[in-house]
């Protein structure tokens, strides 16, 4: 990935649970910085820390239920600290249990404000942000046969949350990546490729 040295990458891997967001967004990470001590991870699995075969990556774990204003808290660190690229591996766990779960409480609208704010900042960031977003399937309603159409698949988080990056991949199951939005134009718009270290 071919960028200026003050430009700071926001990019976004989408795809379904199965699919290798984490180990793609460190193979993109590492050919970005070519420094596996400088690499963080923030997340909520357990299964963050499975690749330090690959190298010497850090990782800061938070709780599956954690609000936006933790995720806040630990990207202030990561940045202080002297790390260069950041990856959120679950950011749908920001949504759907840091923000959607207090749907019916008194402090929703403080909440979804800090999702608001933890988007404004990660933006901003002085760090690169690979964030990591599992999809669903969506299907339309049944048609004439009584048969669901499958749609498309959808991310986990608010709606149109792609405009908060400045690349957005969808990967499959083995990893094949297709663009979604390309801010840089540097990923080939019109095809499926394979995501490694030389993208970085």
């Amino acid at each position: 990935m071919s960028v200026k040295r003050h430009d700071k990458i926001k990019l976004a891997l989408t795809g379904l649970p199965s699919s290798p967001k984490l180990f793609t967004a460190l193979q993109l990470a590492h050919g970005l910085c070519g420094s596996w001590e400088r690499i963080i991870v923030i997340g909520s699995s357990p299964r963050d820390g499975q690749y330090q075969h690959l190298g010497g990556y850090n990782t800061l774990g938070v709780a599956k239920e954690a609000t936006p204003q933790r995720y806040m808290e630990l990207l202030n660190i990561a940045a202080s600290c002297g790390k260069e690229i950041v990856i959120l591996s679950s950011l749908s766990d920001e949504w759907q249990h840091g923000v959607s779960s207090h749907l019916q409480s008194s402090y929703y609208e403080d909440v979804l404000r800090s999702h608001r704010t933890l988007f404004h900042m990660m933006k901003h960031a002085p760090v690169h942000v690979i964030g990591c977003l599992d999809t669903r399937h969506t299907f339309l309603q049944k048609d004439e046969e009584g048969k669901r159409r499958l749609r498309t698949e959808q991310a986990i988080q608010q709606p149109e949350i792609e405009q908060h990056f400045t690349t957005v991949l969808h990967l499959d199951r083995r990893g094949c990546a297709c663009v979604k939005k390309d801010g840089t134009k540097i990923f080939p718009a019109d095809e499926t490729f394979k995501l490694s270290v030389h993208h970085g």
